[in-house]
């Protein structure tokens, strides 16, 4: 199969997910997986899909196999942890996060979910120190902290200049949005 076909029919479940027709994105997704010997990007949006639908066992399971197949990918994690979420299963969530963890301490994105996750069930001690860990574990924090260091000596433009920095390199550091809000 041409990378063109793979584009066009990613592009065709994505518009009928945004329509509102997750069952057609379903059909669609699963007739091209089989015929392409699997896509990770189509099986994402097949998790996806069957999420929209309350498939929750199903969009369960795909969110698994793309954590077997690419170790290491927090976005394939947070898939997971969403589909747990829809679910229900709070509980499996946090245990996954807190494995994933395990492995990888640093994965800041996942700290952040783990204390979401956590305030979300009224745990609120572990919540803060999973957003602490995440703080912690930033590697912005140090030009962050230069940043903040330039703002409090009247030095902004050297903070914005620190603020697009991190931005270039995560478009989500959100000490960095939350900065150049600031200075706007």
């Amino acid at each position: 199969m041409s990378a063109n076909l793979l584009q066009k029919t990613y592009q065709v479940a994505t518009d009928l997910l945004n329509k509102g027709q997750p069952l057609e994105a379903e059909k669609q997704l699963k007739q091209f997986i089989i015929l392409q010997n699997g896509d990770l990007n189509c099986e994402r949006l097949l998790g996806m899909a069957l999420m929209r639908q309350n498939k929750h066992d199903e969009s369960i399971e795909v969110f698994k196999s793309i954590c077997g197949k690419v170790t290491g990918t927090p976005i394939a994690v947070l898939d997971l942890v969403m589909a747990y979420k829809a679910a229900n299963q709070a509980n499996q969530a946090i245990i996954l996060l807190q494995s994933e963890l395990k492995k990888d301490p640093k994965v800041v994105k996942l700290w952040f979910k783990l204390g979401d996750i956590l305030f979300e069930e009224s745990r609120f001690k572990e919540a803060n120190d999973a957003y602490d860990k995440a703080e912690d574990n930033d590697p912005a924090r140090v030009l962050v902290d230069d940043a903040k260091n330039a703002i409090r000596s009247g030095n902004n433009p050297h903070a914005e200049q620190v603020f697009r920095k991190i931005l270039s390199r995560d478009p989500e550091q959100i000490d960095a949005l939350c900065g150049l809000a600031m200075l706007a």
